[in-house]
């Protein structure tokens, strides 16, 4: 589990955060989290404090691991099948993708704000804005 986070990266060098372990008997070091893109393209979705982690140390030294958040627990899951994507944020927004049946959902808790530096088309059967 999470036990403290430096999304900075002013204590540790790097943005990591710190992982309690065994009923709270060990925390670990100072770790970073695994990430799916971290190059020119990059995602920032950092492990929240509280949140369970399963923390990797292949050399056996927890100074050298790496913590890998999503592990479900205490019935947490985002979903119900196979063929369905959801993100739920904290404050009930949900982005959603339902491959089967071929529909996109954005349940938003607040203002959309969309910016392109060139043109923007919506493109569709039906159209209906509603004020």
């Amino acid at each position: 589990t999470v036990a403290e986070a430096d999304y900075t990266g002013e204590t540790a060098g790097f943005p990591a955060i710190r992982v309690q372990l065994q009923d709270g008997e060990i925390l670990s070091d100072w770790v970073p989290w695994f990430t799916p893109r971290a190059g020119k393209d990059r995602v920032w979705d950092p492990p929240e404090v509280g949140e369970v982690v399963m923390l990797l140390a292949p050399s056996g030294e927890l100074a050298n691991g790496v913590a890998i958040p999503g592990l479900f627990s205490d019935g947490n899951a985002n979903g119900d099948r196979a063929g369905l994507q959801r993100r739920t944020f904290d404050d009930g927004t949900v982005v959603e993708y339902d491959r089967q049946g071929h529909k996109m959902l954005l349940d938003v808790k607040g203002d959309i704000e969309i910016r392109a530096t060139g043109n923007v088309k919506i493109i569709g059967a039906r159209i209906d804005l509603n004020p």
